[in-house]
């Protein structure tokens, strides 16, 4: 057998071998995000449903003095804004580092009558072993229609 069908062939086996990394059976994770899908800071829980597959649901709760806002609204008072993102997330490798890709739509709601959907999405760098610390640094866009916002957000958290 010449050199270069001995390395395909060593290649495709190390391909096609399931890693040997421990699998991940802690199914639950709790963590906080500053900046991210729900746009300054939330509050999430997240479900690992497959090695790969998770979802995700999380909430923001901010109160805001509108008038603060004088140059955007004639509106006084104070005003509650809920942001609540609901994510679907595959994550790409084995092992502890993974890549996590993800998308959702963008639950918001105001106690002023107002509120909407808008779609967000993650792509990111995910530290994830089996059980305990886990932490998340990625790119989480919000955008509809006429509007794009390019995000970002850090998380810490706990698996279990």
């Amino acid at each position: 057998m010449n050199t270069s069908r001995f390395l395909l062939l060593l290649l495709a086996a190390v391909l096609c071998t399931p890693a040997m990394a421990q699998p991940l059976s802690a199914r639950n994770t709790v963590y906080v995000q500053l900046g991210g899908n729900a746009i300054a800071y939330s509050l999430n829980y997240e479900r690992l449903f497959t090695a790969h597959l998770t979802g995700r649901i999380g909430a923001m709760y901010a109160h805001l003095d509108v008038g603060d806002l004088e140059d955007v609204t004639e509106t006084e008072g104070k005003e509650t804004l809920v942001f609540v993102p609901v994510m679907v997330n595959y994550l790409l490798g084995t092992g502890k580092h993974r890549v996590e890709l993800g998308a959702g739509p963008l639950l918001v709601t105001s106690d002023a009558g107002g509120g909407g959907i808008a779609a967000t999405a993650t792509a990111g760098y995910l530290y994830r072993p089996n059980r305990g610390f886990n932490a998340r640094l990625g790119f989480t866009p919000a955008f509809s229609t006429g509007f794009f916002l390019p995000w970002g957000g850090v998380g810490l958290g706990y698996s279990f």
